[in-house]
């Protein structure tokens, strides 16, 4: 009789601790200026969910405009990639941040249409937010020579003449020429010119864009294509070419128009037909006729390299368009804003208005999540449900575990369950040894490649002295299992042939390979039979082979296996 007996090993452990931080923005379209300022919509987004901080500089000079790497001092604070940075008194270009490795950043050079440059050693990394802008004007112009945005931690637009700067702001990274700024949408040419466009003129924490001297037009707006009721939320244009595209998918490409005295907010643009939500911010729903004019597309863009306030509260922006470069220029804080006027400190501006932004305290969420590995190997039949099932002895041979001469016998009783959610997968792995009757002992090393010189899978041969197993996953996996994180490497064990469903010792005449490394199985670690990674539960089935040459002398053989599943997190 030959019996094999087969022990296992089921570990647990606990420990992994995850951290994430959360800032809750709130960002509405505030109306301070009842019925001054842009009369559809003005908004303002944010792109970082944290506080400011204190900026880093650069370790290394970046002197070739195509380098795609950055050194830092820090990468203390900075958030999970992507983010945009500016670099520097230029600091004309968005850097995209892809990738953090230590302070080694990863970068996409020249981001938003922006122009690469090159940079000293120690200068200023600004960043990471970028700011989403989107305006129209109440009263359109025939030239903008110039849009500021002004940041106020104070008050609002409407009846202040003060403006104290937001504690912690940074726009750019050193002031001076340091604004870098996407396309601008909505204006018939971009009007940011980099010689002329700043941030943080030096008596405000602002932003100015300009090209001198040049204005442009605000785009021109489109018509009702037909007659509209107070509420249908379908609407046709003459044209929709001056227009955002507007995404149903997609909140950050929705609008507003104005159709007289109503706002509508534009959910989705298909050709000329827009779908439109009726009556948005305070206005009332109103019938309106075909050839109707819409108010103009909104002016937007981004601009990048921004450090949040580092404390938490209200902050407010003002928005102003200026027909006069050298007014937007030179004006310091906005004077009282009245129903009737826009004037300001330096002069008269086109038009304004505010938005006001909150910035809430972040909140710490801890949450450990326990490091769980499942392992289990059994010789009892039946359908598992995860490691519910017994059984530790294997009778190899007949139906009295007595080999033969004449015929192979393969048993494929013993199956494993194995679930992890270890990073580093999970290895199984086996001691053991030949059957043995005393010092004999049922392998033959230079036929069938179980010794310690030889570890090569071999088929079954009738006659011969040969011990070994295969592996392989379960063909009909349990419910709710899957094999598709199960693997075996070990080319000593892993037929593709080998028995996949569950059976008793028996004859065998297949082609599957077979195998035991002698010298790796009774090593301190033992020999790898197979990896699971983490997932769902998977179960696998191991087949072992006997055959016995006429001379191997009578008597009862035995040895015993030991499995154990180590998980690396």
């Amino acid at each position: 009789m030959v019996g094999v007996i087969i022990r296992n090993n089921l570990i647990k452990f606990l420990g992994l601790l995850v951290t994430f931080s959360m800032v809750v923005y709130l960002l509405p379209p505030v109306s301070y200026v009842s019925a001054v300022g842009y009369d559809t919509s003005r908004n303002i987004s944010l792109s970082s969910d944290s506080l400011g901080f204190s900026g880093t500089t650069l370790a290394a000079a970046i002197t070739s405009t195509s380098a795609t790497t950055m050194t830092v001092g820090s990468s203390l604070n900075y958030p999970t990639t992507p983010f945009i940075v500016t670099i520097g008194t230029v600091g004309s270009e968005a850097i995209e941040v892809t990738a953090i490795n230590g302070n080694s950043w990863t970068i996409v050079r020249g981001y938003g249409g922006t122009t690469a440059l090159t940079y000293s050693l120690g200068a200023n990394v600004s960043g990471p937010s970028t700011y989403s802008v989107s305006f129209v004007p109440a009263t359109p112009a025939t030239s903008v020579q110039a849009i500021v945005i002004d940041f106020c931690s104070d008050s609002p637009l409407y009846n202040s003449s003060t403006c104290a700067t937001p504690t912690g702001m940074v726009i750019g990274a050193s002031g001076g020429s340091s604004l870098a700024v996407g396309s601008i949408s909505g204006i018939s040419s971009s009007i940011y010119n980099t010689s002329y466009s700043k941030a943080n003129n030096t008596s405000r924490n602002d932003i100015i864009i300009s090209n001198n001297g040049t204005g442009y037009t605000p785009l021109t707006p489109t018509t009702l294509g037909a007659n509209i009721t107070n509420s249908q939320t379908t609407i046709t244009v003459a044209s929709s070419s001056n227009y955002p595209v507007a995404v149903s998918t997609n909140p950050n490409t929705w609008f507003y128009v104005s159709i007289g005295s109503e706002t509508m907010q534009v959910t989705n643009v298909s050709g000329t037909t827009w779908t439109v939500v009726r009556a948005v911010l305070g206005t009332t729903g109103s019938a309106a006729s075909l050839g109707a004019s819409l108010s103009q597309p909104p002016i937007a863009f981004s601009f990048y390299g921004v450090m949040n306030p580092t404390v938490a509260g209200s902050l407010y922006a003002r928005i102003y368009t200026w027909s006069s470069y050298s007014s937007a220029n030179s004006f310091v804080a906005a004077s009282p804003i009245t129903s009737t006027t826009y004037s300001t400190y330096a002069g008269t501006n086109i038009d304004a208005g505010g938005v006001a932004l909150s910035i809430i305290s972040s909140i710490t969420i801890t949450a450990k999540v326990q490091e769980y590995l499942q392992f289990c190997i059994y010789t009892a039949s039946g359908t598992s449900t995860g490691c519910n099932l017994n059984g530790s002895t294997v009778n190899l041979g007949n139906s009295s575990g007595i080999l033969s001469v004449g015929s192979a016998y393969v048993d494929s009783s013993t199956r494993f369950d194995v679930a992890t959610n270890a990073s580093g997968y999970v290895a199984i792995t086996f001691t053991g040894s030949p059957l043995a009757n005393g010092s004999n002992v049922i392998e033959n090393s230079s036929l069938s490649g179980t010794g310690a010189s030889a570890a090569t899978a071999y088929t079954s041969s009738v006659g011969t002295d040969q011990f070994g197993l295969c592996a392989i996953a379960l063909a009909s996996q349990p419910t709710n299992f899957s094999s598709s994180g199960l693997s075996f490497p070990n080319a000593t064990y892993n037929s593709a042939s080998c028995p996949s469903s569950y059976t008793t010792s028996t004859t065998y005449s297949g082609s599957a390979t077979f195998g035991l490394n002698i010298a790796q199985a009774n090593s301190l670690y033992g020999d790898l039979l197979a990896i699971q990674k983490p997932g769902a539960e998977a179960s696998g089935i191991v087949s072992f082979l006997g055959n016995i040459a006429p001379a191997q002398l009578a008597g009862s053989y035995t040895t015993t296996f030991n499995f154990v599943a180590s998980g690396t997190y």
